[in-house]
Order: C-alpha cells, then structure tokens, then sequence
C-alpha cells in the first residue's frame, strides 16, 4: 500500500521526490462512476433503505515514460481508509442507500510513477416507481398497479400489452432498472436518452423480485446532465409481462 499522497479535503496531492517523480497523464473526476451487478438481487431491509451490489469503475492514468499500467490503491476518501490493492479497473462492494461515501483511486504505472487520481461519489439517493406515484415515472398504454410484500416500497407496475412504456428522468450519472423476472415474464426494449440501448429478457425459469436488470453510467464529470431510460414492453408471445420496480441511480452530489 503506498502512502505517496496527502489528502486535504477533497484534493489529493501527490508528494514525490524529483528523483521519482516521471511525467504523468492525470486522470480527472469524470473517469470514475459506479454502476450496479446486472442479476443481481436489491434487498429492503426497512422502509426507504436498499441495498445493492454495486461495482466502482474508472479509467487508470497513462504512464508517459512507456511502463505498464496500472496498480490502483482505492481509498474511501470519506472516512480516510484504504480499501484495496488492484491491478483491475473495478471494484465491487455492497451499498447502503443510507451510507453515503466517496472513493478515491490513485493509479501507478509499472514502475511505481503516479499516474493520476480518479474520484466518485457513491450513489445518494434512489427513486421508486410504485404505487401510481407518477411523479418518479410516466407511463403510456395499459399498467396496472400490483401490491406485493416482495416489491420495493410494496408495489410495483405490470403490464402484458405491447408497446406499454414507462419513462423515468433525473439528473443523474448512472441509471439501472429493477424489476421482477419469472415464467409469466417476457421481454422490453430498454432506451436510454432516445436510443435503443438493449433489448432485455426478463424471462426466468422461477419468480425472481427486485432483479437489477439494466444499468448504463457516464463518465461525464461531477455535472449530472439529465438522463432518461424508457422502457417499452416487447410483446413476447406466451409470457409478454414486464414489471417496473423502481430505478436505481448515481448523483454526484
């Protein structure tokens, strides 16, 4: 674990000897985000508080004396704790919408010359779409509102007609969709800013809740510039449910 670097606040300042220092391509705030595990399962284990698995990633300096790159030291900048040694681009870790927390990556390039720092912010907050609270999402076509003890927030929107959409908007870096996958479920086309982005199957041997099916981040600096997904519901033959549990999200705040 190297200690070649003083952190004032939000500022990290690398202290090296001339002897060591090598020229560098730093890397800035934009090159870091979090995203979520696609599969994954989203637990509530009370009202207003989720916990998801979600994965740090960023995009280590460049050396310019021509070594390999990169060992990565990943600090939680909030609390001034080492985390980990990687020479991978990702971290994973379990988040607590109630824990707030902001990471600090310090790349080396193979000779041990700094290589810049990347930072982000953990996500702060996340919308629920239940109930027919339309204020977090707008839907067209036929939906219905289920309520369910395994729903996020206890319920969730349902719908087996093709072309039913639901829309969610925010100023966010990172968006993910949450929803339920099993026998009766099919498939929907995910379009994220105006543009198809994937077509996702939701069908599942077993009833799955609270599945993180879809998640898209940018790297686009601490400014969080609106970002919409919308999801349009296939039509499958035979199993055309799709649900919408809620969406996740990362703000930089």
């Amino acid at each position: 674990m190297r200690r070649w670097r003083i952190l004032i606040g939000i500022v990290t300042v690398a202290v090296v000897s001339a002897a060591f220092a090598a020229p560098a391509s730093a890397r800035a705030p934009g090159n870091a985000n979090i995203t979520f595990q696609i599969g994954s399962t989203v637990t509530e284990p009370n009202p207003g508080t989720i916990v998801a698995h979600a994965i740090l990633t960023w995009t280590p300096g460049a050396s310019n004396v021509g070594a390999g790159c990169c060992t990565n030291d990943i600090q939680d900048a909030s609390a001034d704790s080492f985390l980990a040694e990687t020479t991978a681009s990702r971290y994973s870790f379990i988040w607590n919408s109630d824990d707030a927390k902001r990471f600090e990556i310090d790349s080396y390039d193979a000779r041990g010359f700094y290589v810049g720092s990347a930072f982000t912010d953990a996500p702060t907050y996340v919308s629920i779409a239940g109930e027919a609270d339309d204020a977090f999402a707008t839907y067209t076509g036929t939906w219905s509102t289920q309520t369910s003890t395994h729903a996020l927030d206890g319920s969730l929107h349902s719908s087996t007609a093709k072309g039913a959409s639901a829309t969610f908007a925010a100023n966010v870096r990172t968006l993910g969709w949450i929803t339920t996958v099993g026998p009766t479920h099919g498939s929907a086309r995910v379009y994220v800013d105006g543009r198809l982005a994937q077509t996702v199957s939701t069908h599942a041997s077993t009833v799955g809740y609270r599945r993180i099916v879809f998640a898209r981040a940018w790297f686009t600096g601490p400014a969080d510039p609106t970002h919409t997904i919308t999801i349009v519901n296939a039509g499958t033959a035979g199993h055309s449910r799709v649900d919408v549990d809620g969406f996740i999200n990362v703000s930089e705040d």
